[in-house]
């Protein structure tokens, strides 16, 4: 997630390219979806989806639904973290 962009896996087992991590392969994952939450240019957080049945296991209309959700949870967490900035105290 370096480029801070939506990414989709719809074959885990099919991608040559692919470099799985060693508990990807043990959970049998067969797809992924990740989607960076970002906030004021920096990732505040990621949501991650994940198949283990079968391949194709997310549509582009998952994805279209997940990016929509994406920015109003990157301000949540934005609105979060400001607002315990400025509660923390000397009792904090």
């Amino acid at each position: 997630m370096a480029d801070k962009r939506a990414f989709m896996m719809l074959d885990t087992f099919g991608e040559e390219r692919c470099n799985l991590s060693e508990s990807m392969e043990l959970m049998k994952i067969r797809s992924v979806v990740c989607l960076p939450l970002i906030s004021r240019s920096k990732m505040r957080g990621l949501i991650y989806l994940d198949s283990l049945e079968e391949p194709n296991g997310f549509r582009n209309e998952d994805l279209s639904l997940l990016t929509a959700l994406s920015a109003p949870a990157a301000l949540a967490i934005e609105n979060a973290l400001l607002y315990s900035e400025g509660q923390e105290g000397p009792l904090n």
